[in-house]
């Protein structure tokens, strides 16, 4: 499925205010070194929510799944993957304080390393057709991207709907540690 640019726009200014917004008010989840930049970009694939570039400090969301998630009524999908994406930016900035050899953030430095070497040596959840997605998981990068946001949208909203949902793959990992992001996210909204 293509889409014209005219459609891409009349689609992009309809959602602008409402991604902005929730963006805002999520603001103060994020520790950036950077204020990160975002936009639109089209991929027929609704389960490509969107991109992540480290080296622009921008997240490009897909529009065509932003646009699927509203007409089918789960616009918190769009809020649990910006979330995640906007982790991702703060990994790299961590990231790169490390590599420049003065880390001074907040995170464990351990954590950081096994980022920065992830990062070097990432594996998405397809390479080349080939199945990676244990791989993908395994990465300390997604599954904090992946807790951070879920357990961002839980201490937000207490109560998710069924569609708003941890990867299976971490059933077990995640509450293991649920605590510790509670405990974070009290501190931040004191």
């Amino acid at each position: 499925m293509e889409i014209t640019k005219e459609q891409f726009e009349y689609l992009s200014n309809l959602y602008k205010n409402c991604i902005q917004n929730m963006l805002s008010q999520n603001m103060p989840f994020f520790k950036f070194r950077q204020q990160p930049i975002w936009g639109f970009m089209f991929d027929e694939r609704i389960a490509v929510l969107g991109v992540t570039n480290k080296e622009s400090n921008t997240v490009c969301f897909n529009i065509a799944a932003i646009d699927f998630a509203f007409r089918t009524n789960q616009p918190l999908v769009i809020e649990q993957f910006a979330l995640h994406e906007f982790r991702h930016l703060y990994q790299f900035g961590e990231i790169e304080s490390y590599n420049n050899g003065n880390y001074d953030g907040a995170e464990n430095i351990d954590k950081v390393k096994r980022w920065a070497y992830e990062h070097e040596h990432y594996i998405g959840p397809e390479n080349n057709g080939n199945s990676t997605l244990n791989q993908y998981y395994d990465q300390d990068l997604e599954f904090d991207a992946f807790t951070f946001s879920y357990a961002a949208m839980r201490f937000k909203y207490n109560s998710l709907p069924e569609y708003i949902e941890m990867p299976k793959y971490y059933i077990g990992k995640y509450e293991a540690i649920a605590k510790d992001w509670d405990k974070k996210f009290s501190e931040i909204f004191k």
